[in-house]
């Protein structure tokens, strides 16, 4: 789309080194191991509060999304914009780090707010969520990896995973429920859980964030033409002409 095309433009004008790493910085949070991380720590959190009714749905709220954006990259095969500071692998339409940043952080906020009874937390909690999403997704068009079209389709996506993980949770689902004897020894296996997958989530992102990839072309310049051979081919020559008569 020509609009695609004007915005990737016009934001490419205003990239800088403190932005760039900036934005990078922020897009790992969209990263799928990232994403994977948080979603296991989360999962050993849940069960550390006894909240298991979230695990399952949260689960299903990220496959789903990813599961949506996998088909929908087969489908179209949209190429990657030219400006990308990023070579990243796969099709261009949908962002699968919006989808996925939306299913995820989305669905961990659900759960904050469902445990919250005042509606200004709530309505901080919302707008929160909105603004992390939108992050993810402007960084996503900043490193130049995504149309806009690409994103807001992403977000789509996100979405549809995220409606179906909270209507299984209005839906009735109970969870996995502990019988007493083993319910302390779950507590203390996922406390230990929490703090060895806090620390696998903190080194998957600091990891991403050390040498980030950034994608530079290297720009050929074209050298001068002359008549005159350069120094060591002209002796070279010489000799050639002197050992063959």
């Amino acid at each position: 789309m020509a609009a695609d095309a004007r915005i990737d433009s016009l934001i490419a004008s205003f990239r800088t080194d403190t932005l760039t790493h900036l934005f990078y910085g922020i897009t790992s949070l969209g990263n799928p191991r990232v994403v994977v991380a948080g979603l296991l720590l989360s999962i050993a959190v849940l069960f550390r509060l006894q909240r298991t009714r979230f695990v399952l749905p949260m689960i299903v709220s990220v496959v789903a999304a990813e599961g949506l954006v996998f088909l929908s990259k087969l489908a179209f095969h949209r190429p990657r914009p030219a400006q990308a500071l990023l070579e990243p692998g796969g099709y261009s339409f949908p962002s699968g780090h919006a989808a996925i940043s939306l299913a995820f952080y989305g669905f961990l906020f659900f759960i904050v707010m469902h445990a919250t009874r005042k509606w200004r937390a709530r309505v901080n909690l919302l707008f929160g969520a909105a603004f992390l999403a939108l992050s993810i997704g402007f960084s996503r068009l900043y490193l130049g990896v995504h149309y806009l079209s690409d994103v807001l389709a992403g977000y789509l996506l996100g979405g549809l995973g995220l409606l179906i993980g909270s209507a299984m949770v209005f839906g009735g689902w109970q969870g996995i429920r502990l019988k007493p004897l083993r319910a302390r020894t779950s507590r203390s296996a996922a406390t230990v859980a929490v703090v060895l997958l806090g620390a696998v989530w903190m080194t998957v992102f600091l990891r991403l964030n050390a040498q980030p990839p950034y994608y530079r072309t290297k720009v050929h310049r074209p050298q001068a033409l002359s008549n005159t051979p350069a120094p060591n081919s002209f002796f070279q020559t010489r000799r050639r002409a002197m050992r063959y008569p």
